[in-house]
């Protein structure tokens, strides 16, 4: 099926930080998790106009209400930080945003719908200026939203303040579950273990209460087939996973799995009659009454806790808001339960301004959802290779949050450099490239480390004996490892200024030793291929040879055993493809292409797949949404980043996620495509 494309105004939303620092986290980032088997992964669908925690939503005619919530700095409360913000989401078109008449900064405010009227109950507040002690009150308040007449309106006040809490309606009668009393005033901190029961039709006969077997707060409250599910949360013990449904015609408790994943700060909605529910694991489950189990039914791409989750009008799974891997994410996901068939690769795409004069060719880490990025070039043109083309920039962008943040220069203006992950996540490793030495532009031989945690360059080598661009950097076991590349120095003669290599090189991780020969070679030169390690095999595709030609064989070569052997090769050969590795599949992107009348070279923009065990390929998708010159592909949550600044229209950089398992018999029109 296709979509009408999303159009997001991201002036609202889009911010580009550079010094600002980060939010303390309770959790950190899961593992990536394997989306071959089929699940389903979160795709962005919009833009929050802030970025918050701990706030109020409910579905209610189409539109997906939001109510407060918290912007200011982990567990440093004050009045500024707790948003006053009262919203409404359209589902059908999330890019269409509504405000809506509210004044006062609260967060941990559960909505429900009753009577066509949105019901907030309780909460908490700050009543602090930032430089004072934080002084913090559960409220008692109950108010009332008439989105016909834009007004609220007094409900009668629970019995006593209570926040981090949830709430559910079923029927004409109003649940608060879980939570607790802050009273700053008092200095009381009582946990509640009792459910309130407001009758809405008769709101003047007050509150009744029943007990409830246990203390919790943080947890998500969910009415389903005339019961509630009380799920996750906090004890005074610790998070747990625990889910319970109250009967409220007995005032029965029953116990029912636990969720299969952390429950701390958890969301949870009725979605077609069943309850599907996320946390900070990233997981997405579904259960239905009566099972026995939960269903792993997909997963978010920003996995998050203090966030919400509501089911829209197809079924599918809206997440916003909440608190990822220290940081808060803006974008909206949905994740389509229902409205994705098993050949429909899902792409979402977008475009964002971005602080960087780097059109192409930046060297790029992925760590712990940022997207690092290092040198380039500033020009569009093909042979541009001035001194001052050259960047020496370092930058980093989160797509979750839409923001950018100044990192270290690298040490040289360089361009083509490759990188390497340490194996503890802590460093990343840059090698070689082509830049200006003063003289004239040539490839260059020095490495560097970088230290994600302190920000800075170490020139610790290893380095090159002889210089390469356009060559493989891979790690495996302790150490790096470089095949082939090209040795272009202007100052030699004519004909021997681009020297193909075949060289296979190889050093120590730690850096003692600069690179030697490993004693084996490839079976020809090849320069500007795509090259990917699965398991301990180096599978190398597509490329140039030293006679100027498209390279056709496709090779792999066995870490163990030193050798080399043939492997199946994709549709057209391609020079400078993009490669990425999800499980035991190896992904092929864009790169140039013999144009089928053999006039020359044309851009490709397909994209490939190859089976490592089965040795075969799958295209696809035959194009992508946007241009795919000089695009960079990374692993990213289990699926495709695309990340391309190649524009002549101003600093800009369009990124585009793709999950490419339901793709296995897709043709191009069936691909879904927002863009927002």
């Amino acid at each position: 099926m296709s979509l009408p494309p999303f159009v997001q105004l991201l002036a609202m939303s889009i911010c580009i930080v550079l010094t600002a620092p980060t939010s303390a986290q309770h959790f950190a980032m899961p593992e990536d998790p394997d989306l071959s088997d089929g699940l389903v992964a979160g795709e962005p669908c919009g833009t929050l106009p802030r970025a918050t925690t701990s706030f109020g939503s409910v579905v209610h005619g189409g539109w997906l209400y939001v109510l407060g919530g918290y912007h200011g700095r982990a567990h440093d409360y004050d009045r500024t930080g707790q948003s006053p913000d009262f919203y409404r989401i359209n589902l059908h078109d999330p890019s269409q945003m509504e405000m809506l008449p509210h004044s006062m900064g609260i967060q941990s405010c559960p909505l429900e719908v009753w009577n066509g009227t949105i019901l907030r109950t309780g909460g908490l507040v700050a009543t602090n200026a930032p430089e004072d002690p934080a002084h913090l009150v559960s409220l008692a308040t109950v108010e009332a939203y008439d989105p016909a007449t834009r007004r609220w309106s007094a409900m009668p006040d629970m019995p006593s303040g209570r926040s981090s809490h949830d709430t559910a309606v079923i029927g004409s009668n109003l649940y608060v579950l879980g939570g607790w009393k802050l009273d700053a005033d008092t200095g009381e901190r009582m946990w509640y273990e009792d459910v309130w029961t407001l009758d809405l039709r008769h709101p003047d006969r007050g509150w009744s209460s029943v007990p409830a077997p246990f203390k919790r707060r943080a947890m998500a409250s969910v009415a389903v087939d005339g019961r509630i599910m009380v799920l996750g949360g906090m004890t005074p013990d610790g998070s747990v996973r625990r889910a319970d449904l109250f009967d409220p015609t007995t005032g029965s408790w029953t116990e029912l799995p636990d969720f299969p994943e952390q429950g701390f700060g958890i969301a949870a909605d009725a979605v077609n009659g069943r309850v599907v529910a996320t946390g900070s694991d990233g997981g997405v489950h579904s259960w239905r009454p009566g099972a026995s189990e939960w269903r792993h039914e997909g997963v978010v791409t920003y996995p998050r806790f203090f966030h919400q989750v509501a089911g829209d009008q197809h079924g599918d799974l809206i997440v916003l808001g909440g608190m990822s891997g220290g940081m808060r994410p803006s974008q909206i996901e949905r994740v389509r339960l229902e409205t994705v068939g098993e050949s429909e690769p899902v792409v979402g795409y977008w475009t964002v301004p971005s602080p960087s004069s780097a059109k192409n060719r930046q060297a790029f880490f992925v760590r712990r959802g940022w997207i690092y990025m290092f040198g380039g070039n500033n020009s569009t043109g093909q042979h541009d290779f001035g001194p001052d083309n050259f960047l020496r920039e370092g930058y980093r962008f989160n797509p979750a949050t839409m923001q950018w943040r100044r990192c270290a220069d690298y040490p040289m203006q360089r361009q083509s450099i490759q990188t390497s992950m340490g194996a503890d996540g802590s460093t990343g490793f840059a090698l070689g490239g082509f830049g200006h030495d003063g003289t004239a532009a040539r490839t260059q031989r020095e490495g560097y480390t970088f230290n994600f945690r302190k920000n800075e360059w170490n020139a610790t080598g290893p380095h090159l004996p002889v210089s390469r661009s356009q060559f493989g950097l891979v790690q495996h076991g302790d150490s790096y490892w470089v095949f082939g590349g090209l040795d272009y120095d202007p100052s030699r003669p004519a004909d021997d200024r681009f020297r193909h290599l075949s060289e296979v090189m190889t050093a120590g991780v730690d850096g003692g030793e600069d690179f030697a020969e490993a004693g084996v070679e490839l079976p020809r030169t090849r320069r500007a291929f795509g090259g990917a390690v699965v398991g301990d095999r180096y599978f190398m595709i597509g490329g140039m040879t030293d006679d100027f030609e498209l390279v056709v064989p496709c090779d792999v070569f066995d870490f163990e055993t030193r050798t080399w052997h043939a492997m199946a090769g994709p549709a057209r050969p391609r020079l400078s493809p993009e490669v990425a590795v999800l499980g035991n599949h190896i992904f092929l992107l864009g790169g140039m292409s013999p144009k089928p009348d053999g006039s020359g070279l044309e851009s490709n923009a397909s994209l490939e797949m190859y089976d490592t065990v089965e040795d075969a390929w799958t295209t696809v998708a035959d194009s992508m949404p946007i241009p795919l010159r000089h695009a960079t592909m990374v692993p990213f949550r289990g699926q495709l980043l695309i990340f391309s600044s190649h524009r002549d229209d101003g600093n800009v950089a369009q990124i585009m996620l793709v999950n490419p398992f339901n793709s296995e018999s897709a043709e191009p029109e069936e691909i879904v495509r927002s863009e927002f």
